[in-house]
C-alpha cells in the first residue's frame, strides 16, 4: 500500500517536472527483539505507538508514516526544498526517538536508532528502488554506529545487490533442501574414544559446498537464522534416532545457538517439539552459545539455560575468552563446558600469554566442574601440550575434519 501510494504521488503530481526532491527514510530501532523477548510484547507494542506518534509530531500532515517489517518505519517526506532537508528531518526525528520510553510509568527503557535515506529522483525513479537504496543506505548507517543517518551511496548498490541475490539464494535452500550437516567429533584427549560431535551447516549447491562464512553471518543479520536452526534442531534429532536405531555407539551431538534463536520466545517449543516427534532423550543434545548471545541480558539467559539445564540438555560455552568473559556468569550460569577459541590454541606453542590463557581456561573449567574443549588442533605439539596442561577433550584436523553424514555414520559405527 505504501509503495502504491508513492508511485502514485510521483505520478499523479508531475514530481519529475519540479525544482524539489523527496525522500524516503526507514528507521531501525536497534535490537528491539529484545524488548519484547524480556518485557513482553503488549509492552513492545505500547512502545511503537508512541514511536509512531512521536514521529507523526515532526513530519508534515501530507508526509506519509507507515509501520514496515515489523519494527521498523518508513516515512515518505513530500516536496523537501533541498535535499538535504531530509537529514535535517531525519535527524530531528531519532532525537525525540533516543528519548527514554516508560510505557507502564515504571523504569526507564533506552533505545538506539539507524536511519537509511534514499532520494527521488536523485537516487530512484520509483517505489521499489528508493525502498532497496532506503534499505542499503541503512547498512551504511549500521557501519558507522547507533543513533546515526545514512544516505544511499552508489558504493552500497553492488553489495545490496549481492545480499538480495544471496537471500534469494537461501530461501530457495531452504525450500530445496539444499542445507546439509557435517558433523566434527571431539575426542578424551587422553584415551582417543568419541565423546560427542558438533553438528555444522553447509550450504550444497549443485553438488558444490558454498563456504559457511559467506552466507552464515547473512543469515544472523537478516534473522533467518532462526528458522534454519529450527530445521537444525530437527534434522540432528532425526539423525540420532535413526543412528540408535542402527545400534550405533551415539554420543552427544551440539547445535549452535544464534542470538537471535536464543532471544526467540519459542525456542523452547522448537527445541521440545524436535526432540519429542523423535523421542531423544535430551542428554543426547548439547546446546554451544557465545558469550555475546546472554551477557546483555543475564536474568532472561539465566532462566532459559536453567530451564534446558534441568531437562537434561548439555550447555557449551563457545570460543570462550574471545568476548565478554567474565567469572560472576561463570558462577552463575549452569554450563557443562568450555570451549577454547581456536585462536589461543593456534599460538600458544610460540606465544606465551597465549600459552597462559589456555591454561587459565583450563583450570577454571576443573574448578567450576566443567569440561574444557580445545578447538582447532591440528598438530602433535598442540596435542601434547594440552594433555600437560590437563584438558579434558579435543576437537581438531589432527583427529578428524568435519565428516559428511556417512562418514559420521562409519565412525560411531567403529
Amino acid at each position: 500500500m505504501l509503495k502504491e501510494k508513492i508511485d502514485g504521488f510521483i505520478k499523479d503530481s508531475g514530481f519529475s517536472d519540479e525544482p524539489s526532491s523527496c525522500a524516503l527514510a526507514i528507521i531501525n530501532p536497534v535490537n528491539f527483539s529484545l524488548i519484547n523477548h524480556t518485557l513482553g510484547f503488549e509492552t513492545g507494542n505500547k512502545i511503537i505507538v508512541e514511536m509512531s506518534n512521536k514521529i507523526k509530531n515532526i513530519i508534515k500532515s501530507y508526509d506519509i508514516l507507515a509501520r514496515w517489517e515489523a519494527d521498523k518505519f518508513a516515512v515518505f517526506l513530500k516536496r523537501l526544498k533541498f535535499d538535504e532537508d531530509a537529514l535535517h528531518i531525519v535527524n530531528r526525528i531519532l532525537a525525540v526517538l533516543s528519548e527514554p520510553y516508560m510505557p507502564d510509568g515504571g523504569k526507564k527503557i533506552n533505545i538506539s536508532f539507524n536511519a537509511g535515506i534514499s532520494l527521488y529522483p536523485k537516487d530512484a525513479g520509483a517505489s521499489q528502488d528508493m525502498f532497496d537504496k532506503a534499505e542499503s543506505a541503512l547498512l551504511n548507517s549500521r557501519l558507522k554506529g547507533e543513533n546515526t543517518v545514512g544516505f544511499f551511496k552508489k558504493e552500497f548498490e553492488e553489495s545490496a545487490r549481492k545480499k538480495v541475490e544471496l537471500r534469494n539464494g537461501l530461501n530457495e535452500a531452504m525450500a530445496k533442501n539444499q542445507f546439509v550437516l557435517h558433523y566434527q567429533p571431539y575426542f578424551d584427549i587422553k584415551t582417543g574414544s568419541i565423546k560427542g560431535a558438533e553438528a555444522l551447516l553447509r550450504w550444497q549447491r549443485d553438488g558444490i559446498l558454498t563456504p559457511p562464512m559467506e552466507f552464515i553471518p547473512f543469515l544472523e543479520q537478516s534473522g533467518m537464522i532462526t528458522k534454519v536452526e529450527n530445521w537444525i534442531f530437527g534434522e540432528v534429532a532425526s539423525k540420532i534416532k535413526i543412528w540408535s536405531d542402527r545400534g550405533l555407539n551415539v554420543v552427544p551431538v551440539s547445535v549452535n545457538i544464534s542470538p537471535a534463536s536464543f532471544g526467540d520466545p519459542h525456542i523452547k517449543d522448537d527445541i521440545e517439539a524436535a526432540l519429542g516427534k523423535n523421542g531423544i532423550a535430551p542428554d543426547l543434545f548439547n546446546f554451544e552459545i557465545v558469550e555475546r548471545t546472554f551477557i546483555d541480558n543475564l536474568e532472561y539467559s539465566g532462566r532459559l539455560l536453567n530451564y534446558l539445564k534441568e531437562k537434561g540438555f548439555g550447555l557449551s560455552i563457545d570460543d570462550f575468552g574471545t568476548g565478554y568473559s567474565s567469572l560472576s556468569y561463570l558462577a552463575e550460569l549452569p554450563f557443562d563446558y568450555l570451549k577454547i577459541d581456536i585462536s589461543f590454541v593456534r599460538k600458544m606453542l610460540l606465544d606465551k600469554h597465549s600459552r597462559y590463557i589456555v591454561e587459565t581456561i583450563i583450570y577454571l573449567s576443573k574448578k567450576l566442574n566443567m569440561k574444557s574443549i580445545a578447538e582447532g588442533v591440528e598438530a602433535e605439539e598442540q596435542l601434547e601440550l594440552l594433555k600437560e596442561l590437563g584438558c579434558d577433550y579435543i576437537q581438531g584436523f589432527l583427529l578428524s575434519k568435519p565428516l559428511e553424514e556417512t562418514k559420521f555414520e562409519k565412525l560411531l559405527g567403529n
